[in-house]
């Protein structure tokens, strides 16, 4: 028996064994052709997402994060999307450019938050 993982979603049919091993080894695709994001692209949403629910939280003072802490968050994640852009290459090889540009938006998107995070916090204050 074979369980399966969290990757399931981009499957849309069972496959073969022949088929899954082709699959694993870059000679078929059997994905259901929707576009899935790389792993490190998705990583830092679900920390952008989880940065985002702090905030609220911290808005309406279910949290004790500071915005020192939320400053560090935010300086971590630009650091780990500049530590991808200097993988870009190596890691996606011939999607280079998709990657860069997704990596890119998720760099603005955080770069959008921050200035918020002050006003969220002292919204907690009134």
């Amino acid at each position: 028996a074979v369980c399966c993982g969290p990757n399931i979603v981009n499957f849309n049919r069972e496959a073969t064994l022949e088929e899954m091993i082709s699959h694993i080894y870059g000679r078929i695709s059997i994905l259901s052709g929707k576009y899935r994001p790389h792993m490190f692209i998705r990583e830092i949403s679900i920390y952008i997402d989880h940065m985002k629910s702090e905030m609220d939280k911290a808005r309406i003072e279910l949290s004790c994060k500071t915005t020192d802490c939320f400053e560090r968050f935010r300086s971590n994640l630009i650091e780990g999307i500049e530590y991808y852009h200097g993988l870009a290459a190596k890691i996606v090889g011939e999607n280079k450019q998709k990657f860069e540009e997704e990596l890119n938006t998720l760099r603005n998107e955080i770069e959008s938050l921050f200035p918020t995070i002050a006003s969220r916090l002292s919204h907690k204050a009134e």
